[in-house]
């Protein structure tokens, strides 16, 4: 590269190389490639992720039904160690009416600071048992970024581990003609 139009940088000076000017072409191609390669990834990537995640969501949420239910007890996060939960979601008891004309208490998962007697949306599957509520589309979202980013991070690495690759075998298939040069010019060196 020229730091100054007109002057001569290290890949255009007397001692360069052709060797060394195609290793910095090789260089520079191995980044167009990565570039190239990131700009059509990334989106792929992201809508790939999205779409299925969204997709699975969608089976998810229609396999739940949602039901009312009244809280039997005070919820409080204090003493629960997040096992088990959503994001700020924690177990209480409620009871639940879930059509059958019998109502039943049992576990559902709910957002804590909740008073008994409150009432709370609860999810139940398909043999109705309470479950967590289905996931949002703000988490595919989250999903599609974070496996976008992962393959970001592994082109980045692959291009990393070529430009080293490259580098060692130039270096090693140069290193026959550098002795062959030393070889020539070290009886005029030492003297």
């Amino acid at each position: 590269m020229r730091a100054t139009p007109g002057v001569a940088g290290p890949a255009d000076g007397p001692l360069c190389r052709p060797r060394d000017r195609a290793e910095a072409l090789a260089g520079r191609l191995i980044l167009a490639a990565l570039l190239i390669t990131a700009l059509i990834a990334a989106p792929a990537t992201w809508r790939s992720v999205h779409g299925s995640t969204l997709e699975d969501i969608g089976h998810e949420s229609a396999s739940l039904r949602k039901v009312e239910a009244t809280l039997s007890a005070d919820v409080t996060a204090s003493g629960y160690d997040g096992a088990g939960g959503r994001t700020g979601q924690v177990p209480g008891s409620a009871v639940i009416d879930d059509g059958t004309g019998q109502p039943e208490t049992t576990m559902v998962w709910t957002d804590p600071g909740g008073q008994k007697g409150d009432r709370v949306t609860a999810w139940l599957d398909s043999s109705g048992e309470p479950v967590h509520p289905p996931r949002s589309p703000d988490e595919a979202a989250g999903a599609a970024w974070t496996a976008t980013a992962g393959v970001l991070v592994l082109l980045g690495m692959a291009a990393a581990v070529a430009r080293s690759l490259l580098r060692r075998v130039m270096i090693r298939t140069a290193l026959p003609g550098w002795h062959r040069e030393w070889e020539r010019v070290a009886r005029d060196w030492s003297r």
